[in-house]
């Protein structure tokens, strides 16, 4: 027996030991690869006696590698569903700041300041009627209440 020979044995110990005692289900994903590497040596199916044999445990390895990889991407994918929530939060904030911004931010006039000049942009009201109107000052020929009267 060579080196080599009794390496592959112990490999394959160790793979079945792992297996037997169930640590394989929380083995490491870098362990797993390192059975992998192994038992894709093509004399590393002498040390387990029958095909069938090393067929079943080379699937589950690589079905315990598969649920590794996938518990990684799950992780990864948690930190960025914190990311998208913070930012969509930043993202809310910022809309409610802008919304309520003419309100929270104005200027509010002191008592110092001079008074603001009224605006020429208030819409007229119909009831009341200015001073300087053209019909308060129209001769009276042309008065509305005479209007489409004949002479």
């Amino acid at each position: 027996m060579s080196t080599s020979e009794q390496e592959l044995r112990d490999w394959a110990e160790r793979i079945r030991e792992s297996i037997r005692s169930g640590s394989i289900e929380h083995a490491k994903r870098a362990t797993l690869i390192e059975y992998s590497a192994w038992l894709c040596k093509r004399e590393s199916t002498l040390p387990f006696g029958t095909a069938a044999e090393y067929e079943q445990i080379c699937e589950l390895v690589r079905l315990h590698l598969l649920r590794s990889m996938m518990e990684s991407f799950e992780e990864r994918s948690r930190k960025m569903e914190l990311w998208v929530m913070a930012l969509a939060v930043a993202a809310l904030i910022s809309s409610v700041v802008q919304i309520f911004s003419p309100v929270l931010f104005r200027e509010r006039p002191t008592a110092s300041a001079p008074p603001a000049p009224a605006t020429q942009s208030a819409a007229p009201r119909p009831d009341v009627l200015p001073s300087a109107h053209p019909l308060d000052t129209a001769p009276p020929a042309i008065q509305p209440k005479d209007v489409g009267k004949k002479p």
